[in-house]
């Protein structure tokens, strides 16, 4: 896994059920050895001429908020 500053981790495991779509992510050492879990069934998609419009990241986070809190 590649963010725009550089390498933050590894695909660790990602789902193969229908219907519940997500990256499990470790990032090693980078963030203190954590492994995240990253919905992606219909994530918003990633604009980077949007990118610095706070609308679009309200959009983005918006989305991983509530899918969070659906769990």
């Amino acid at each position: 896994m590649e963010a725009t500053d550089g390498r933050i981790g590894a695909v660790d495991r990602a789902s193969e059920d229908a219907g519940a779509g997500y990256l499990m992510v470790d990032t090693g050492p980078w963030i203190f050895d954590r492994k995240v879990l990253l919905p992606v069934k219909e994530s918003p998609a990633f604009d980077p001429d949007d990118f610095d419009r706070p609308e679009y990241r309200e959009q983005v986070g918006d989305y991983y908020a509530e899918s969070y809190r659906r769990g």
